[in-house]
């Protein structure tokens, strides 16, 4: 997390930058229901082929540009946010008592894939929802934005202040029982931090320890879902400044940049931390350094970096596809 938009919720950004619906109870997902899942990584990447081709924005995108710009987190319909019992960052005294928020399969007794890190947890809840619902999972959400997914000690920076640091580095110490308490079949980490946040050694190191305190005993299959974009300016206004020409807000990375930093980063994790399985995600955003904001009628980003409910109900499959793979084998 490094950019956020404008507008705040509570005196705090939305807890994940993906809209929910409260139900009965229950956290579940608001979602277009035209939304179809590619079916495969092949799909996704002629989409992303397709889209890079395209010139003028279609006349009709999920979510709408106008749903965006009113507030990029509301999105598609009548939502609220996290709850506030799962929400250390609006709610730093949480940071001592971690509970997360529960998506995926209903039933109690059902196994848990407990999922960690920072807002780009958001950009993944949505898949991993659908996908805890038909592995029949319960998806237990433990996310606290800004606050880096190494345990390594945070730094300050727009919308994350002292005491929020001091917070995260609380969080870092007692979620391992939280997590533990659960007895998860899966452990899954998400970051968005950019590689200038901390040094790679650092980094590595704090990943390392996460999961060798969330872990202990090794029962439990651990699994890092790659990092995406950070880009300069915000999708919404940029694709409705250039409607002739969405290609001028295409995001273009090179080999040597941070992005490709943030990116081999994932895989030298990956490298560092024993039975760590990756889940790369550059490859659903982008193609040979260029990574378009509307694939399939989607718009991809709510706003800098996060992703939309939509795009990610999109890659659900895909990601689908990728844990059943990985919780087949186990550790």
């Amino acid at each position: 997390m490094s950019h956020r938009a404008g507008s705040l919720i509570a005196s705090a950004f939305p807890a994940v930058v993906a809209a929910v619906l409260l139900v009965s109870g229950e956290t579940s997902f608001a979602e277009s229901p035209a939304i179809v899942p590619a079916a495969s990584v092949r799909v996704v990447e002629q989409a992303l082929t397709a889209a890079l081709a395209t010139t003028r924005l279609p006349a009709t995108v999920t979510p709408s540009l106008q749903q965006l710009a009113a507030d990029p987190y509301k999105q598609e319909g009548a939502i609220t946010y996290i709850r506030p019992s799962c929400d250390p960052y609006a709610h730093i005294s949480e940071a001592a008592h971690p509970q997360p928020c529960w998506y995926g399969a209903s039933q109690p007794t059902d196994p848990v894939i407990a999922v960690f890190g920072d807002s780009f947890v958001g950009n993944w809840m949505p898949a991993l929802d659908r996908a805890g619902k038909t592995l029949g999972y319960r998806v237990a959400d433990f996310e606290f934005q800004g606050c880096f997914t190494a345990f390594t000690p945070s730094s300050t920076e727009p919308g994350f202040n002292q005491n929020q640091v001091a917070a995260c580095n609380t969080w870092h110490t007692t979620l391992p029982a939280a997590v533990r308490r659960l007895h998860p079949k899966a452990i899954v980490a998400a970051s968005g931090a950019q590689v200038w946040r901390v040094t790679q050694s650092a980094w590595v190191a704090g990943m390392q320890l996460a999961f060798r305190e969330l872990n202990p005993t090794g029962t439990s299959a651990e699994i890092l879902i790659g990092t995406g974009i950070d880009m300069p300016y915000p999708a919404p206004q940029c694709l409705s400044s250039s409607p002739s020409n969405i290609q001028a807000c295409t995001y273009h990375y090179t080999p040597s940049s941070d992005t490709q930093a943030n990116f081999t980063r994932d895989s030298i994790v990956a490298a560092s931390v024993r039975h760590l399985h990756l889940i790369p995600t550059f490859d659903l955003v982008c193609r040979g350094g260029a990574c378009p904001l509307v694939v399939s009628h989607i718009v991809v980003y709510a706003d800098y970096d996060h992703l939309t409910v939509a795009y990610s109900v999109y890659l659900s499959h895909v990601i689908l596809t990728a844990l059943r793979g990985i919780l087949t084998v186990g550790r």
